[in-house]
């Protein structure tokens, strides 16, 4: 007995379009960044009075934002990542921040799409220090602990201010900059 197997469609064979639906022209993918290192650059945690009582509350929720920083070199970024609740409300007051030091990043002709590109590779990783620090912390009090939700790729870049850098001489005098930079060879 034989069986036949369906034909694949050829390469250059053009999609069916249907009605109203827009055709998109395949791109070509970036490289991944490396994120080198990261480090909690602020954690600043407090229990309020009554934790117990006001865990029972609901209370407006935390602000997520960051910043893509470039350096001298335009392959490498600094990404920070912060997490802030000052909710009166609330069981705890927290604000944590995470940086990390990015390499490889693609050139691109537009600064900003490559900042994209670095918040999409790597922040995700960021976030999830972050989400695993805050829980730890706010697990061992008497207030249930806090766990972040997960934030969708789009929210995730709105998060970030594009606008905001360094000039390349003031980070590179960053301590954790300087080392890294050393231990290249």
């Amino acid at each position: 007995m034989t069986t036949k197997t369906p034909k694949r469609p050829e390469a250059s064979a053009k999609p069916a379009a249907s009605a109203g639906a827009a055709v998109v022209a395949p791109t070509a993918a970036l490289p991944l960044s490396t994120l080198r290192t990261y480090f909690f650059s602020r954690i600043d945690y407090e229990l309020r009075p009554n934790a117990r009582e006001r865990s029972a509350q609901t209370f407006d929720g935390a602000t997520l934002s960051g910043t893509v920083q470039r350096v001298a070199s335009a392959a490498e970024r600094v990404l920070t990542v912060r997490i802030q609740l000052e909710d009166e409300r609330a069981p705890y007051r927290y604000s944590l921040e995470v940086v990390g030091l990015v390499s490889e990043v693609p050139l691109l002709d537009d600064a900003k799409q490559a900042d994209v590109h670095v918040i999409r590779c790597v922040a995700p990783v960021l976030l999830g220090a972050l989400r695993e620090q805050l829980y730890a912390l706010t697990g061992r009090g008497p207030g249930f602990p806090t766990l972040l939700p997960l934030v969708g790729m789009k929210q995730l870049v709105e998060c970030f201010n594009l606008q905001e850098w360094v000039e390349p001489k003031a980070l590179a005098a960053h301590p954790l900059v300087k080392q890294k930079r050393a231990a290249k060879p």
